[in-house]
């Protein structure tokens, strides 16, 4: 049995086959039908490299180490094991489309890896050259293969189109912004029209895979799994716990192994930030005073608002220590019932079970003494980072030492 990990970057459950009518996306939606489609899956954290990290380890990000990003030097832990390590072992070839991102790279075997910035990187995105090069991997020859396919198209910059793709692109008019933003603008409209030309890309992608896949003849003997890092680029998205940041796609195909159905999971949600001392480096960074991300929502945009949404982005900068939703009557988490006396056994559960948790996956970031260490190490690597002379150098030449105290 041949293994195809399908894995995209930044995006939601944005598709039509999970009842998004902005955009269709029959080739995903094929794979859907043909497996299951899980409707509550989540990532392990809301960033590149932790969320690709837990793909490739099984692990969560405080027990593989890679708790940020690889760009930064956050890295795993020494000797552990990952899928392409163990895929090798077990008698498969070994191969990468696209961007591991996960550190070191050492530690990951590939018979072959292919990420040519001229065809697949943020600004080049071509997604007819790396079915190509795919197809080259899968009919290199008939022992079993292990090949990981990373899509980078929903990462910032949204490209309206791509070496022909899509073909007639989305307008402003031809979308709404995504409901968790809570704002609608022309402004978001058009950054919204190009993340959705974005996964009609990438559904044309997975398009020209499958097809290199059945001509290869191998179709019926490849598990087929299709999943992102984490969600989108947008506020209250990437970088943070609401759903628009942890909430995303799932797909897996395993013929004569799986029948064809959909999984699902539990209605309300504990968000627990222990560091409410601060403002949320989410929120700053996509939206407010000190935005950084063009498709966030501004300062002018979110004054505009309804009031419940104003008291929304409040809550997203400045988090208090616990945050409740209902999802079932609130699934893009605009009011936080943390505290409400009707929800307090609610709460009191959740929270227990978020303890038993970190006991069981011995998350060391629940004592005070390692979390402040941790925090203490990474302000200091960020004062370096941006202080004059600094930038991207320094932040590649950054040393950590929080494996000494939190593996």
């Amino acid at each position: 049995m041949n293994v195809l990990l399908i894995v995209s970057e930044d995006n939601g459950p944005h598709f039509s086959c999970y009842g998004d009518p902005n955009v269709s996306t029959p080739h995903l939606d094929r794979l859907a039908s043909e497996g299951i489609r899980f409707t509550n899956a989540y990532t392990t954290q809301a960033v590149c490299s932790p969320g690709r990290a837990s793909i490739h380890t099984g692990l969560y990000p405080h027990q593989n180490g890679q708790i940020g990003l690889a760009t930064h030097m956050y890295h795993t832990f020494e000797g552990l094991p990952n899928l392409p390590a163990i895929m090798k072992e077990a008698g498969y070839r070994t191969g990468m489309v696209g961007k591991l991102h996960i550190l070191p790279e050492a530690a990951y075997p590939l018979d072959m890896w292919w990420n040519d910035r001229d065809y697949i990187s943020f600004p080049n995105r071509d997604v007819v050259k790396m079915a190509a090069v795919a197809d080259r991997f899968i009919n290199e020859d008939n022992a079993p293969f292990f090949l990981t396919v990373n899509y980078p198209d929903y990462h910032l910059p949204f490209h309206r189109q791509q070496f022909g793709v899509p073909e007639t692109p989305l307008d402003a008019d031809d979308v709404t912004p995504l409901p968790q933003i809570g704002i609608d603008t022309p402004r978001l409209r058009q950054h919204t029209a190009d993340y959705y030309n974005c996964v009609s890309r990438l559904d044309t992608a997975v398009g020209h895979l499958f097809d290199a896949l059945q001509r290869s003849g191998k179709s019926e003997d490849t598990l087929v799994l299709f999943t992102t890092d984490h969600g989108h680029q947008f506020s209250r998205g990437k970088t943070c716990c609401y759903e628009g940041g942890v909430k995303v796609p799932s797909l897996l195909k395993w013929p004569g192994q799986v029948k064809e159905g959909q999984g699902s999971d539990a209605r309300y949600k504990l968000i627990f930030n222990c560091l409410d001392d601060r403002p949320s480096p989410s929120a700053r960074s996509y939206s407010g005073p000190d935005q950084q991300w063009e498709p966030g929502a501004t300062v002018e945009e979110i004054e505009r608002a309804d009031p419940w949404i104003l008291e929304a982005y409040a809550t997203y900068l400045n988090p208090p220590r616990e945050e409740l939703y209902d999802l079932s009557n609130d699934p893009y988490e605009f009011r936080n019932l943390a505290g409400d006396p009707d929800r307090v056994d609610i709460q009191d559960q959740l929270r227990a079970t978020l303890t038993q948790w970190q006991v069981e996956t011995n998350d060391r970031i629940a004592d005070p003494e390692i979390l402040a260490r941790l925090t203490e190490e990474h302000d200091a690597a960020l004062a370096a980072r941006y202080k004059e002379g600094g930038g991207a150098d320094q932040r590649r030449q950054n040393e950590w030492r929080y494996a000494e105290y939190l593996r």
